[in-house]
């Protein structure tokens, strides 16, 4: 008879885009600080190792608080800006600990 369906492993251990990624562009800074917060604690839940927080350039304000945001949080070992091709200064890249 048929091959029974293996299945797909690879697929369900990687998490999907989503998962990985946080925009925060248009909110104000009080609201992205919260979402970011739940953010980085789903992340260590689901125990990834490198996310990404979408800002925008705008005025910077945002940007200033989400990296102060991640300065202080115990979960994070490493961030920094993007490559300009994948958002530059508008997007910031994170190692979780």
């Amino acid at each position: 008879g048929p091959e029974p369906e293996t299945p797909n492993v690879q697929k369900f251990l990687a998490p999907s885009l989503e998962s990985l990624e946080l925009d925060l562009r248009g909110l104000r800074v009080d609201d992205a600080q919260i979402r970011l917060d739940d953010f980085l604690d789903h992340s260590v839940r689901d125990s990834l190792s490198k996310i990404r927080v979408i800002h925008g350039r705008g005025t910077g304000a945002l940007r200033n608080v989400v990296r102060e945001h991640l300065r202080h949080h115990r979960a994070v070992r490493n961030f920094g800006p993007e490559p300009r091709e994948r958002g530059g200064n508008g997007a910031t890249w994170v190692e979780l600990a």
